[in-house]
C-alpha cells in the first residue's frame, strides 16, 4: 500500500489505483481484500492500493495526469464507499471526470478489465446502474 498527499505524486503504474480518499480508514482494509480477492472464475482486478486521505477527486485526477502515463480508471474510496454495505467504489474516467459511476466492490474487476481493455464502452456500465446507481453486474464473473 502506498501513502500520498496532494503534494506527492501518485505512483504511475501500468494498471489502476484503488485510491482511498476518505478520511477515515474505517472498512479500507475490507474494501482492499474484496477488490483484491479472486472470483470462483480466477478474475480479480489489477489494483494498485494507494491511501490519499483527504485529497478531492479533482487533486487526485490531477496528480494522476502530473505522474505521466496512466490506466483508463481510477477507482475512488471516499465517505460513501467506506459507509455502505457493498463498498460502491467510485469510477472516475481518468480522462473526462464526468463519465464517473459507482460499482460495487466485488463487480469492480468486471469494470477494470473491460474499460482498461477497451472491450466495453462508459456507457455499457451507465445503462446497467442499478436504481441506486451502482454497478452491481456479475455477469464477466
Amino acid at each position: 500500500m502506498t501513502d500520498v498527499s496532494a503534494e506527492t505524486t501518485i505512483p504511475a503504474v501500468p494498471y489502476s489505483l484503488l485510491v482511498r480518499v476518505a478520511p477515515s480508514d474505517e472498512r479500507w482494509d475490507e474494501l482492499v481484500h474484496v477488490v483484491e480477492t479472486e472470483t470462483e472464475h480466477g478474475f480479480v482486478a489489477n489494483v494498485l492500493p494507494v491511501e490519499a486521505p483527504g485529497m478531492s477527486v479533482d487533486e487526485l485526477i490531477d496528480a494522476v495526469r502530473r505522474s505521466g502515463p496512466w490506466s483508463r480508471c481510477v477507482f475512488v474510496a471516499d465517505e460513501r464507499t467506506l459507509s455502505a454495505p457493498d463498498l460502491p467504489v467510485l469510477v472516475v474516467d481518468g480522462m473526462r471526470r464526468e463519465a464517473s459511476f459507482r460499482c460495487a466492490a466485488d463487480s469492480l474487476f468486471a469494470v477494470d478489465a473491460n474499460l482498461n481493455s477497451g472491450n466495453l464502452a462508459w456507457q455499457y456500465f451507465h445503462e446497467k446502474l442499478g436504481p441506486d446507481g451502482v454497478h452491481r453486474d456479475r455477469y464477466w464473473a
